[in-house]
């Protein structure tokens, strides 16, 4: 499963939910991390690849739905 983040802020708002350093991370770059609720339960393990216009999470097949749900809560 991919998901593609975009926007100004893709990064600062996809760091807020994983274990890793995403804001650190430059176009080309890539790490895993786990991404948690605001109580820290892990919700899935990703890849995450970083892009010059987005960043994509790769995830098991399936876990997509359940991943998405709990980033999209967060949109403002």
């Amino acid at each position: 499963t991919h998901l593609e983040v975009t926007g100004a802020d893709r990064a600062k708002f996809l760091h807020s939910f994983c274990t890793n350093d995403i804001r650190s991370l430059r176009p080309g770059q890539a790490c895993e991390a786990f991404v948690c609720n605001v109580k820290g339960r892990v919700l899935g393990h990703v890849s995450v690849f970083v892009s010059d216009a987005s960043i994509w999470l790769e995830t098991v097949p399936n876990a997509g739905p359940n991943l998405l749900a709990h980033l999209e809560r967060y949109i403002i």
